[in-house]
């Protein structure tokens, strides 16, 4: 498979309504991108992570900041460039189990310390050449736009989720559920512990070129619907107009919360 290179955009903003009232953004966002130059034969590297934080008294803001400095600090240790293309998929997979378990331990920690209850979303896109390992805990999402279809690859760990799995709500009612911001899974939790690693069952995420990998808080896809998103990532704008085309459709429509959106694409 031939290499790929990676642009990336990246926007957050705290939203209309919780900037109205004074309140701050505690969506965190993180992107690492690593290209040897000195070799034609290798691919770039990224790291991309939103995490949604939760929790009053900017405990929120500080779970998500924690949660991505701890994640993002251990794996690009665990990655040195001399092996990171040659790591099989079951190393890398067990290296971002590790990192994510830090974290959690992490929050936790900190969370008895202050005795408070603070917790975070995670929404993670890992790529090593044209290999791409997704992460995700709570309602922060990880799309994938191949082929002018956008796909989402994470499984939302909410309480509106599980309803729509048992078939006692529709699809289109998790916009308006008055539950619909209850997450059954977060770090800063025992839940937290019970992440998701995608492919499910093993291995990586094979990228082709001209894919987009969009990650983003549910300050974005709770008000800007899946085929909008995706008319905007069909169009040709960068993927930082991009980003900043999407935050601004989630603020047009009420920004009712923070959103982060990053977006990976591949060349």
């Amino acid at each position: 498979m031939n290499p790929i290179t990676l642009r990336y955009g990246v926007q957050t903003d705290v939203g209309i309504r919780r900037g109205f009232s004074g309140e701050p953004n505690e969506d965190a966002v993180f992107v690492f991108t690593l290209a040897a130059q000195s070799n034609a034969h290798s691919s770039d590297a990224a790291l991309a992570i939103v995490a949604d934080g939760v929790g009053g008294a900017a405990a929120g803001e500080v779970a998500s900041r924690m949660a991505i400095e701890t994640i993002a600090q251990h794996i690009l240790i665990q990655l040195a460039p001399a092996e990171r293309n040659e790591l099989a998929d079951q190393d890398v997979r067990a290296r971002l189990a590790t990192a994510i378990t830090n974290a959690n331990e992490k929050i936790i920690a900190w969370n008895k310390q202050q005795h408070i209850e603070s917790a975070s979303t995670l929404a993670l896109a890992l790529v090593l050449g044209t290999r791409a390992y997704i992460a995700n805990l709570g309602d922060s999402r990880v799309y994938l736009y191949r082929g002018s279809a956008l796909q989402q690859i994470t499984h939302d760990h909410s309480l509106v989720a599980e309803l729509i799995a048992r078939g006692q709500l529709l699809p289109d009612e998790v916009y308006t559920h008055p539950q619909r911001n209850v997450i059954l899974k977060a770090l800063g939790d025992p839940s937290g512990f019970e992440f998701e690693l995608y492919p499910a069952e093993r291995g990586a995420l094979a990228l082709e070129a001209d894919d987009q990998i969009l990650l983003c808080s549910d300050g974005l896809w709770e008000m800007v619907r899946d085929e909008d998103i995706e008319n905007v990532l069909r169009a040709p704008f960068d993927p930082q107009e991009a980003c900043v085309k999407l935050v601004g459709m989630a603020n047009a429509a009420g920004g009712a919360d923070n959103c982060s959106v990053i977006l990976l694409r591949a060349v």
